[in-house]
C-alpha cells in the first residue's frame, strides 16, 4: 500500500462497504498491517466483518485489537455492541465490569468524551436485555453517570439571570430527519417566543454537513439562536459558551445515544438541566435535575422515583408529541381481506425482539392458524441476525416459513408503505417501539404492547392512552397474547381501526403541539419560580 495514514483514511471513506465488501475488508486489512495503532482503521474493518454477516470474526478481533491497546475506549465500545447484538451476555457482562473497574482508577481527561459515548453504550444495550433486573439497569446507569462526572469540577454555581425573557436551550445532535426530530420540531415552531428565549446548540458529533438537512433548516429559520458544536474533546469550552450565553433552563434530547453531550451537562452550564425525549432512562449524572415524563411512563409511585438521579417532571398529559414528516400513502382495508390470513407485523430494531418477545409472539402464531410476522429492521439484511430469530422461533415450533424479513432500506415514503403489508403491528418488551409505534398508529395499524413498570416498557401505553386506544395495552403476557388473538379474529375491528386511527391520532395529544408547549411552559414557570 505505502501510502500516508490520511491518504488511506481517505481511500477508506471512499470505498462503498456495501456494494464491495471483499475490496472493502482486504484494503482494510491491508492498512492495519501498516498502521496497527489507527482505531479507526481497525473498527471500521471489524464493522464490515459484521456489516458482511461475519460478526463472530469481528468479536475475536476486538478482543485482539484490546490486547493490543487494552484502554481503547472506542474498541470496547463497539465489541459492547456486537456482543449485545449476538446475545453474549456473560461476555458483555465480564466486559462491562473490567471497563468500570479500571476507570474507578480515573482515565486521562483526553479520553472523558469516548469514555462517556462506551460507558452508554452498556447503558443502552441494558434496556434491550430481558435476563437482568431492574435494579440492575439502573445501576448500571448509575454507575455510568458516575465515571462520566468523575474528576470534573463544575462550574460555578449557575444563578437564575435576570433577563427580560428567560432563556431555555436545547443541546441535541439530531435535530434532524432522526426520531427526535419527528418529536421537536413541531415543539421548536410552536414554541413560545412572546415568553422565551430559545437557544440551540447542536452537537455534530464529527459529522460536519452531514448532521444538517432540511429539518435543521426550518429551526434555524425561527426566530431563536443556533450554535453549532463539537463534544470531541474540549466539553468543558462547549458548558462554557453555554454558561456565557446565561441558559435558565437547559434540556438534553440525547441521553447515552451516540454522539451525546452529557460531558458538557456534567459541567452544569446551567442553574436547571434536564432531560427529555432521545433517551428513555436515567442519565445517571447528579448534574441533571430533571426528567420530563408523565404519568403512565412513571406512574407516581416510590420504586418509579428510585430508579432515577433525577427528580422526576411528570406532564399531565403523554411526554413527546409526534410529527409525521413525509407524505404518508393513505390507509388501506386491512390486508388480511385481500390475503386470507392475518398478517402480524414489528419494524423495531432488532435489538429489541429479545427471546422473551419472540416466545409470545411465537405463542400468538400458534393461536391465529395461518397467521404470518413480517419483521422489518435494517440489521435483518444480515444473515446472523434472521438465524438468530429463526433459531428462537424454531424452540416454539413456528415454522421459518411463515415469517417475511424486510432489511433492505427504503426512503421514508416507502417504509411507511410497508405498514399497508400488515394488519396488527405486535410491540417489544422491555423495549417498546415509540416511533415505530406511532408510524404504526399513523398508518391505521392497531399496536398491540405490554405495559411493564419502567419508561421503556410503558411508552406505547402512554401513546395509545392518549389516543384512547387503552384496549390495546396488555397487563401481562397472558393478557397480550389473548389480546392479539380476540384482535385477529375481528375483521371489524381491523377496519374500524384502519380507517379512524390516524384521524384519532391528529386530534389526540400526541399530535398536539400547541398543548405540549403549553405543559412546557408550566414546567419553566415552576422550576423558574415563576409560578
Amino acid at each position: 500500500m505505502h501510502k500516508g495514514l490520511n491518504e488511506v483514511l481517505s481511500a477508506i471513506s471512499a470505498v462503498d462497504v456495501q456494494s464491495d465488501p471483499r475490496r472493502f475488508l482486504e484494503f482494510t486489512r491491508q492498512a492495519i498491517r501498516e498502521f496497527p495503532e489507527n482505531d479507526f482503521i481497525f473498527l471500521k474493518f471489524c464493522e464490515a466483518l459484521e456489516q458482511n454477516g461475519r460478526r463472530t470474526e469481528a468479536i475475536d478481533a476486538l478482543y485482539l485489537g484490546l490486547k493490543i491497546k487494552p484502554q481503547s475506549d472506542k474498541l470496547v465500545g463497539v465489541l459492547a455492541s456486537m456482543l449485545s447484538k449476538a446475545g453474549e451476555f456473560d461476555r458483555l457482562d465480564k466486559l462491562m465490569k473490567k471497563y468500570f473497574s479500571d476507570l474507578s482508577l480515573g482515565y486521562d481527561e483526553r479520553r472523558r468524551s469516548d469514555v462517556a459515548i462506551t460507558v452508554g453504550v452498556f447503558c443502552i444495550s441494558s434496556l434491550y436485555r430481558d435476563d437482568i433486573s431492574e435494579s440492575k439497569v439502573a445501576s448500571i446507569h448509575r454507575r455510568a453517570g458516575e465515571i462520566i462526572q468523575r474528576g470534573i469540577k463544575p462550574l460555578p454555581e449557575a444563578r437564575i439571570w435576570v433577563h427580560e425573557k428567560p432563556r431555555i436551550g436545547f443541546v441535541s445532535g439530531d435535530i434532524n430527519r432522526h426520531s427526535v426530530g419527528n418529536f421537536i420540531i413541531q415543539i421548536f415552531e410552536r414554541f413560545d417566543f412572546s415568553e422565551y428565549d430559545l437557544y440551540i446548540f447542536f452537537n455534530e458529533a464529527g459529522r460536519g454537513e452531514k448532521a444538517y438537512d432540511d429539518v435543521t433548516d426550518r429551526v434555524k429559520a425561527l426566530p431563536l439562536v443556533f450554535k453549532s458544536f463539537q463534544n470531541d474533546h474540549d466539553a468543558q469550552g462547549v458548558a462554557q459558551i453555554i454558561r456565557e450565553n446565561e441558559i435558565d433552563v437547559l434540556i438534553d434530547l440525547a441521553g447515552h445515544t451516540g454522539g451525546n453531550s452529557l460531558c458538557v451537562f456534567a459541567y452544569k452550564p446551567a442553574p436547571v438541566q434536564a432531560s427529555w425525549i432521545g433517551y428513555p432512562d436515567s442519565t445517571g449524572l447528579i448534574a441533571m435535575d430533571y426528567k420530563l415524563t408523565d404519568k403512565f411512563c412513571e406512574p407516581e409511585l416510590e420504586k418509579s422515583g428510585s430508579r432515577y438521579v433525577e427528580k422526576l417532571y411528570r406532564f399531565d398529559r403523554t411526554f413527546s408529541c409526534y410529527n409525521c414528516f413525509f407524505e404518508a400513502a393513505a390507509a388501506i382495508a386491512p390486508p388480511c381481506i385481500e390475503t386470507g390470513h392475518v398478517t402480524f407485523g414489528s419494524f423495531n430494531n432488532t435489538r429489541k425482539i429479545n427471546a422473551t418477545t419472540l416466545k409470545y409472539w411465537c405463542k400468538i402464531l400458534s393461536e391465529v392458524p395461518g397467521s404470518r410476522i413480517m419483521l422489518k429492521a435494517p440489521g435483518l439484511s444480515r444473515m446472523d441476525e434472521k438465524i438468530r430469530i429463526f433459531q428462537e422461533m424454531k424452540k416454539h415450533g413456528v415454522s421459518v416459513d411463515r415469517v417475511d424479513f424486510v432489511g433492505a432500506r427504503q426512503s421514508q415514503e416507502e417504509h411507511l408503505d410497508f405498514y399497508n403489508k400488515i394488519d396488527i403491528a405486535l410491540d417489544t418488551f422491555p423495549y417498546n417501539g415509540t416511533t415505530t409505534t406511532c408510524e404504526a398508529l399513523w398508518m391505521g395499524v392497531p399496536v398491540l404492547t405490554r405495559a411493564g413498570s419502567t419508561h421503556t416498557s410503558r411508552v406505547s401505553g402512554s401513546i395509545l392512552s392518549s389516543i384512547g386506544a387503552g384496549e390495546l395495552i396488555a397487563g401481562g403476557w397472558k393478557d397480550f397474547v389473548v389480546k392479539a388473538r380476540d384482535l385477529a379474529t375481528s375483521i371489524d375491528r381491523m377496519r374500524l381501526y384502519r380507517h379512524t386511527l390516524r384521524d384519532r391520532m391528529a386530534s389526540s395529544e400526541i399530535c398536539d403541539a400547541d398543548g405540549m408547549v403549553s405543559h412546557l411552559g408550566q414546567f419553566f414557570q415552576a422550576v423558574l419560580g415563576r409560578k
